[in-house]
């Protein structure tokens, strides 16, 4: 041990002395081990570890699809839920919730909360615990029982100061008063859902029909059970949930829309589409890293040259071979974990930019950091950094040449020949490794400018805002009393100064999330017996919610108040729908459609542009636009949204009048929060964090990629400049001209540059492909893009090579013949 700490002294010495090139390869390496470290602990927490709940690799999501109906995920009905849970065997246990937004009143000022329902399984099976009081059993989920919630941690304390006298009071939700029965362990979390207020489903049996699948669901495997058993039992309870819970659509219609089971491990579930960017950024960095080395490994290779008079002394004072090879590697990794501490200091600020900026989107955000899982795999790269870099260097020249080394200016040719090829080499790596970054960072870019320049149905969205607002039963029972407040108050906010326009429709998202949709009937076009027509999405909008959002009118008119009041059966649909099931849009004004289930004919009075609810990289989906009160809607007398997006259309900035709207909805109730206020703006904006998230990450590693392969040209061709003075002076003493001995070296460094540009090219040719659904509006073989990166990695390439050629043109012949130099 003593006689190793004596080595690890004299390296440390020995790189001390050199301190230029040590600085510089320790930043290099850090840039390379900290991106790396960063993008690990990110794989780690979202993809490697364990879900944090109790046997989590035995809990899976449990949802159908029905490809016949073009729909790809459905999730549960009260009554495939009460079926599944009675009769599966393959599951230990199975829950379902169901998340909304809540206004919480009685206790200061009413407060918009986030809010879960869940079924008395889905706290045992996430491991909840209460901190205080108790959780959910199954007699509190019986139709029958009293209302019981539970608060989560951070509420309790930020609401009610951590007093836990809370438990036992009552809390009203909605309007109806609950009691509080506990306070949740503060690690408490349903997925990606951040609830304040828990309360229970009470699911009825006498009421669950085998429709409206709109509930997430949740189960435990028994031990040595796979999915694919569990799907086919699940198949077979279809039958079983359909004769039990019969409704409005029957087996026929399910068997024609392809319904079946799906079930998948939870934690695929809820990583989704995030694994694809996560293993491309792995895969980024990991290039960032080989770089590094490159670089570090022409810097070590000319740093060992230099030392070989010093290899050959130690040679013939005793040193063996295994001694130098030893002392050389413990260089290597001496500079590597001092790379690896600035690494993980790098690392550490990335994550909080990471937290700071990271799309909402990315799911497990709150468990990313530095931990000792990180530390480990930071240790494990450094030392690996060293043996990638340090390897050739240690075994080349920890032997020495006594006879040739010793002599004044003793140099082999064909040493010099090998290390030029080695260099060379590693020039060659560099310059492809940077071409696969750059087309990848090139290809992201191309996909958000694309994503940018899609029309998303609607104009100026900076001058629009919206905000949610929900009207519970207990504040309003009567159904046509609630479509009279929600056009007072679209009234009340369009009379507000600077407001163009106001309305308001049952859900308004950019974000990609599942919306409502139901199969349509068209009048005059019988649908054949248990056959299900094409689903179609739907929304109910009030009044002027089109002008207010700036979606242009195709044909026919809007909406109107007048609708709404007198109970017109009068509606409106995008132009995907008029084109989809009428051929054009003027086609589509008079047809009459109404809900598949039944209910009544309503007529088309208006067709209007596609809005992309579901995302800037999906296409609008055909779309319905029902009135804000519908009669005989899903067998009730009247059908009114209760929850609302108000749309806000402003002459200016719109977020300005937040003020003078929470103003206008207090003076119509007081008990009602103003929730979630947004620019529209920042609304699309956010719907493409996600691929812009990962240009920026993209964009950052090819620019530090497109730096370091510079560096290292840079350092390459001066070095062997440097190396060939001496035949440059005679070239120049027999007449070469300063242009020829410039061509000369520009262009036996392109024959290099070419390699690794042609390598490079094929290597992304084949890793791109990788990246294809992550694309929008750009092929993983896009001509444009691998057109303009070899340019500009060719341009700036041969400049890097021109200041040395420029240097080498203007040797003195004299002086370089009587030195070398």
């Amino acid at each position: 041990m003593s006689d190793l700490l004596r080595q690890i002294r004299q390296a440390v010495r020995r790189l001390l002395r050199v301190p230029l090139f040590t600085s510089v390869s320790v930043l290099t390496l850090a840039i390379g081990i900290g991106a790396n470290a960063a993008i690990f602990s990110v794989v780690d927490g979202v993809l490697i570890k364990p879900l944090p709940y109790p046997e989590s690799g035995r809990l899976v999501s449990i949802y159908h699809e029905a490809p016949g109906v073009g729909q790809m995920h459905a999730d549960l009905s009260h009554g495939t839920y009460l079926t599944y849970r009675e009769e599966l065997r393959s599951v230990e246990d199975l829950g379902i919730w169901w998340s909304y937004s809540a206004n919480l009143t009685g206790q200061g000022e009413p407060e918009r909360v986030a809010a879960v329902s869940v079924s008395d399984a889905v706290l045992p099976l996430i491991g909840a615990r209460a901190v205080v009081g108790r959780t959910f059993d199954r007699n509190d989920d019986r139709p029958d029982a009293a209302l019981v919630a539970m608060l989560s941690h951070g509420y309790w304390t930020r609401r009610f100061g951590g007093d836990p006298s809370v438990v036992g009071q009552n809390v009203t939700i909605d309007g109806t008063p609950y009691q509080v029965v506990g306070v949740l362990d503060p690690d408490t979390r349903l997925l990606e859902l951040d609830a304040s207020v828990w309360v229970t489903m009470r699911v009825d049996p006498a009421r669950a029909t085998v429709m409206n699948f709109a509930y997430p669901a949740l189960g435990r495997l028994r031990p040595d059970v796979a999915p694919a058993e569990v799907e086919s039992e699940l198949d077979r309870l279809l039958d079983v949930a359909i004769e039990r819970y019969p409704g409005p659509i029957t087996r026929e219609q399910l068997q024609q829309a392809g319904f079946h089971a799906r079930v998948v491990p939870l934690k695929n579930a809820v990583v989704g589409e995030a694994s694809t960017i996560l293993w491309v950024l792995a895969g980024t960095v990991g290039m960032v890293l080989l770089l590094a080395c490159a670089n570090v490994a022409n810097l070590f290779l000319v740093q060992a040259e230099a030392r070989q008079r010093e290899v050959a002394l130690r040679t013939a004072l005793g040193a063996g071979r295994r001694q130098l090879v030893a002392g050389f590697l413990l260089e290597s990794a001496v500079l590597a974990l001092a790379a690896g501490v600035v690494g993980l200091l790098i690392a550490a600020a990335g994550l909080e930019l990471l937290h700071a900026l990271g799309p909402s989107s990315l799911p497990r955000l709150r468990e990313i950091g530095i931990d000792a899982r990180v530390g480990l795999f930071t240790f494990g790269v450094s030392l690996l950094a060293a043996g990638i870099f340090g390897s050739y260097p240690a075994f080349r020249h920890g032997r020495a040449e006594l006879q040739s080394i010793l002599k004044e200016g003793g140099r082999a040719v064909g040493a010099a020949r090998e290390r030029h090829r080695v260099r060379n080499g590693l020039v060659v790596v560099q310059v492809a490794l940077a071409m696969v970054l750059l087309i990848g960072s090139g290809l992201m870019v191309r996909s958000v400018q694309a994503l940018r320049r899609v029309d998303p149905g609607f104009s100026e969205p900076e001058r629009a805002m919206v905000f949610r607002l929900d009207l519970p039963g207990a504040e309003v029972r009567d159904e046509a009393a609630v479509a009279r407040f929600e056009l007072q108050l679209i009234d009340r906010l369009r009379a507000i100064p600077g407001v163009r326009a106001a309305g308001g429709i049952s859900t308004f998202t950019l974000s990609g999330e599942l919306t409502n949709s139901n199969p349509i009937a068209v009048e005059g076009r019988p649908t054949e017996p248990g056959q299900v027509p094409p689903v179609r999405s739907y929304r109910f909008v009030g009044p002027g919610y089109h002008e207010a959002l700036g979606v242009p009118l195709l044909a026919g008119r809007l909406l109107t108040a007048e609708d709404v009041e007198t109970r017109r059966r009068v509606l409106v649909v995008n132009e995907g729908l008029a084109r989809a099931e009428f051929g054009s849009v003027p086609a589509a004004l008079g047809q009459r459609i109404r809900d598949f289930l039944g209910g009544e004919w309503f007529e088309i009075v208006g067709v209007t542009a596609s809005v992309r609810y579901e995302g800037m990289a999906v296409a609008a989906p055909a779309t319905i636009y029902w009135p804000l009160a519908v009669e005989n809607f899903w067998e009730n007398a009247l059908w009114v949204p209760r929850s609302l997006d108000y749309v806000v259309r402003a002459d200016g900035d719109p977020l300005a009048l937040t003020g003078l709207v929470r103003a206008a909805v207090r003076e119509l109730n007081p008990n009602l929060p103003v929730a979630n206020v947004r620019a529209v703006a920042d609304v699309l904006r956010a719907s493409m964090a996600r691929p812009a998230f990962a240009m920026v990450m993209l964009s950052i590693a090819a620019a530090a990629a497109l730096l370091l392969g510079l560096v290292g040209i840079y350092g390459v061709i001066s070095y062997i400049v440097a190396e060939r003075t001496q035949e440059i002076g005679v070239r120049i003493a027999i007449g070469a001209e300063p242009g020829r001995v410039r061509r000369m070296v520009v262009g036996e460094a392109a024959l290099v540059i070419g390699s690794g540009i042609g390598i490079g090219l094929l290597a992304a040719i084949g890793l791109t492909r990788a990246m294809g659904s992550l694309l929008y509006g750009v092929r993983p073989l896009d001509l444009v893009t691998y057109a303009a990166v070899t340019g500009a990695i060719g341009l700036v390439a041969l400049l890097a090579c021109y200041l040395p050629a420029r240097r080498a043109a203007r040797v003195d012949p004299v002086t370089a013949l009587r030195t070398g130099r």
